[in-house]
């Protein structure tokens, strides 16, 4: 299974288990080629800060569906607004 696979078939996951997953890839990648990449590192960083933010509570998991239901009632009200 490719990692693209892995992150896909997260959403269905509990959130904890998301965290759990993307700890997981962080510590065990080891694709050279992804090393190569001049932004890896950033993005490895940027991924190990956003679980230390979820974990110390500073950040906030939503769960798949109440995300989908926030960006459906904004998208509502983007119309409401400028469908004129």
């Amino acid at each position: 299974m490719s990692i693209n696979e892995i992150l896909q078939s997260a959403y269905e996951l509990s959130i904890e288990d998301r965290k759990e997953l993307a700890k997981k890839l962080n510590e065990n990648i080891q694709d050279p080629m992804l090393q190569i990449d001049p932004y890896y590192y950033e993005r490895r960083e940027h991924i190990a800060k956003t679980i230390e933010d979820i974990d110390s509570g500073n950040m906030k998991m939503i769960p798949h569906d109440e995300f989908w239901e926030e960006i459906e009632e904004f998208e509502k009200e983007l119309v409401l607004k400028y469908d004129n």
